[in-house]
């Protein structure tokens, strides 16, 4: 019983780190063509930067955090994590629908427990964890698309400040 909970544990805190890009990913686009003239552009090309981040932060807790034993399929998820940090690379930062390729894995298992959760009794438990997750997930990655955004302004602004 206590390495099911474990592996459950460690399949939600992936979840929670990465479920939740999807979303705003798609919520980018849309309001890139809902405001064709806006900078939301800008914040297309961010996008992957942001999601290396969030994996940044996912690796500085695995660092502090983890030391409980997991099952093969946890380590393939968690592997499959790690390498999100290469979005952090100008090769694969220009690359946006690789990001999203990337995450949709982790949005997979939330739609695969959606699809599971409705023929068990104990299922819609799961469904609504799983509602309250991708809700903390899309805001941590929000707050790192803010964060890129805010570090790219700063740093757009001091160029413009010392190249005159």
């Amino acid at each position: 019983m206590v390495p099911e909970l474990i592996a459950y544990m460690q399949r939600l805190e992936l979840l929670a780190f990465f479920a939740g890009y999807p979303l705003l990913f798609t919520l980018v686009f849309i309001g890139e063509k809902v405001f064709p003239h806006h900078r939301t552009n800008s914040f297309r090309s961010l996008l992957p930067a942001a999601y290396a981040l969030t994996a940044t932060l996912f690796i500085i807790r695995q660092v502090f955090y983890a030391s409980d034993p997991f099952t093969p399929t946890i380590l393939a998820l968690k592997i499959w994590a790690y390498l999100a940090i290469l979005f952090w690379l100008p090769a694969l930062r220009t690359r946006l629908f690789l990001s999203i390729l990337h995450s949709l894995v982790f949005f997979g298992l939330i739609v695969f427990d959606i699809i599971t959760g409705f023929l068990t009794p104990s299922g819609r438990d799961e469904i609504a964890n799983d509602m309250k997750i991708i809700t903390d997930s899309f805001l941590l990655n929000t707050a790192s698309l803010a964060t890129i955004a805010a570090a790219a302004f700063i740093k757009r602004c001091m160029r413009r400040t010392f190249n005159r």
